[in-house]
C-alpha cells in the first residue's frame, strides 16, 4: 500500500485521484466494498472529534454506460468517461489510481444504460487535505477515501490506521 502512495500520491489533482474504498476482501478477484451500518456513525464521530472538517450532504442519480458516467446532481450535470490505471486489493482496502475525462457541454444519450441508481452522499473535507465520502445505495453502506490534490502519506496511513481500529 504505501509503493502505491509513493508513487501515486504527489500526482493527485481533479482529473486524476487516488480512491480508497473500505470493505473487506472477498478472493484474489472480489472486494466487498459495504461497511457495517454500524460502524459509519464511529467513523464520523471521530473525524468530527480529530479533524477540521467541512461537509457536504447531496443526492445524485448516476447513469452507467460501460466506462460512461453521467451523475445528475441538485446543481449540475457532470459526464465522465472513467479510466482505472492501477489498482492494488488489500485485506481491508481498494486502491484505485483513476483518471477522469470529463465534458460539461456534450453530454451523450443512450436509450439504455447498464446502470441507474440514487446515491446518498456526506462528505467530509479532511483538513482541506482529502475527503471522505460516505455513500448509501439501495440501503447499503460505503466509504470511499478520494485524494485530489497532492497529500503528505504519513497523514493518510495514520488516517487508516486510526480508521482500522474504530472498525475492529
Amino acid at each position: 500500500m504505501e509503493s502505491f502512495f509513493e508513487k501515486y500520491l504527489q500526482l493527485s489533482n481533479k482529473n486524476q485521484n487516488i480512491i480508497i474504498s473500505l470493505g473487506e476482501k472477498q478472493n484474489d478477484y472480489t472486494f466487498d466494498h459495504t461497511v457495517n451500518k454500524k460502524t459509519i456513525p464511529k467513523i464520523m464521530q471521530f473525524i468530527n472529534e480529530t479533524y477540521k472538517v467541512k461537509k457536504k450532504y447531496y443526492m445524485e442519480t448516476v447513469y452507467q454506460h460501460g466506462n460512461e458516467q453521467i451523475i445528475w446532481t441538485e446543481e449540475e450535470v457532470t459526464y465522465s468517461i472513467i479510466q482505472d490505471s492501477d489498482l492494488h486489493m488489500g485485506d481491508k482496502y481498494l486502491l484505485k489510481w483513476r483518471k477522469y475525462h470529463r465534458d460539461s457541454v456534450a453530454i451523450p444519450v443512450y436509450n439504455t444504460y447498464d446502470s441507474v441508481y440514487d446515491k446518498e452522499v456526506l462528505e467530509f473535507l479532511i483538513e482541506n487535505s482529502f475527503t471522505c465520502k460516505v455513500f448509501i445505495i439501495d440501503g447499503l453502506h460505503s466509504m470511499d477515501i478520494v485524494f485530489h490534490k497532492p497529500c503528505g502519506a504519513k497523514m493518510v496511513l495514520e488516517f487508516l490506521n486510526k480508521l482500522e481500529v474504530i472498525s475492529a
